[in-house]
């Protein structure tokens, strides 16, 4: 089970990030699953903003099924940091206008992040561990593959038959 980070390890990550980005990566990517192609499409005009809660509004490549995210708590105050600064449509990973966010940028601020934890941290590792606490959570393998779209057989079968193994938990991830 070391193999997969805990919501307690990604909320350790999220404390010891340096960069509001480096934050928001790591959370998309654990909580929401959602792949790096996604995250660069994020705008901000797919969040609305209430007094206490932000409704994130996501469209899944893969399946082509609409979410709707309810943002709050610590959370809340990280996006609204972020999203007041920016236009309308502009990317939430936003750099600079010379510079579009890219896969590579991404990459690079979880290397730091990793540098910074003494640990390698990947978008996969961070997908994995996603589909591991979903799964100790009771979400079903047919689930997960109409969900993400994943393959029904090797790595995401395998991680699905060790969250089995560890048995069931209720944890909330980083959003209950």
């Amino acid at each position: 089970m070391d193999e997969f980070f805990s919501p307690d390890d990604v909320r350790n990550f999220m404390n010891r990030s340096t960069t509001d980005r480096q934050r928001l990566i790591l959370f998309l990517l654990y909580n929401y699953g959602i792949t790096v192609p996604e995250m660069i499409q994020i705008t901000s005009a797919q969040f609305m903003v209430k007094r206490e809660f932000i409704i994130f509004k996501f469209i899944r490549e893969s399946t082509k099924k609409e979410h709707h995210y309810k943002i709050q708590f610590e959370n809340y105050r990280l996006f609204y940091r972020v999203l007041k600064g920016l236009q309308d449509h502009e990317t939430l990973l936003h750099k600079d206008k010379n510079m579009p966010v890219s896969e590579a940028l991404i990459k690079n601020d979880l290397f730091d992040v990793a540098v910074t934890m003494n640990q390698k941290i990947t978008p996969g590792s961070l997908f994995d561990s996603h589909l591991f606490w979903l799964f100790r959570k009771g979400v079903s393998f047919p689930q997960a593959v109409a969900e993400y779209g994943i393959s029904m057989s090797g790595k995401p079968y395998k991680i699905w038959e060790k969250a089995m193994l560890a048995g069931m938990q209720w944890p909330y991830l980083l959003e209950p």
